[in-house]
């Protein structure tokens, strides 16, 4: 555990420390949930039908890559940008897996979130596997994340076996009708 928040916490805590890290934690997950909530919102009024599903899929693919960023940026060493790379390949085998199955998209964002977690816990060493460093916020955020979408993919009913179909300005459809009630409100006011 190389994170100084974590190591804080686990290490005999004084009652402010303790007060602040959980506080720490909970604005993460917090931040993480919300940013679930507002992509699934806007998912569901952009993409319909098979179009959701493979938005939800490719955007497991595309936080998995996060990491190449983060083996960049702490210039990590060939065994670390291995794990990443066959552990980005492993999301992308669930996510493909997953535009068969909303059960295995969401266990997919379930292992990315232990995943990230697993780095901020283990550092650069997650059970002798070489990884590179990310921030803890990022681990914690993500966390919250993976698992509030993957509790939207079990959860919240979908029409994934209908044709897509791309709304890309659902809120001038919104707007249009709002106004429409409002005006039809008005003239029997």
């Amino acid at each position: 555990m190389t994170e100084p928040l974590l190591q804080t916490l686990f290490n005999d805590p004084g009652a402010a420390q303790l007060a602040g890290g959980i506080m720490m934690i909970m604005l993460f997950l917090a931040v993480g949930v919300a940013a679930a909530g507002a992509f699934a919102y806007v998912a569901r009024r952009m993409f319909h039908g098979r179009y959701e599903q493979f938005f939800w899929s490719l955007l497991l693919i595309g936080i998995a890559a996060f990491y190449t960023g983060f083996a960049g940026w702490f210039q990590v060493e060939t065994a670390a940008w291995r794990t990443e790379l066959w552990a980005i390949a492993g999301f992308a085998a669930l996510a493909i897996l997953g535009l068969f199955s909303a059960r295995t998209l969401a266990c997919g964002y379930v292992a990315h979130g232990l995943w990230d977690i697993a780095h901020s816990f283990y550092g650069t060493s997650i059970h002798g596997l070489a990884a590179s460093d990310i921030p803890l916020g990022y681990g914690i955020f993500c966390l919250g994340f993976d698992i509030a979408t993957a509790a939207y993919l079990l959860c919240w009913p979908k029409d994934w076996r209908q044709p897509g179909q791309f709304t890309p300005r659902f809120w001038r459809a919104s707007m249009t009708a709002a106004s429409a009630n409002v005006r039809r409100n008005q003239q029997e006011g």
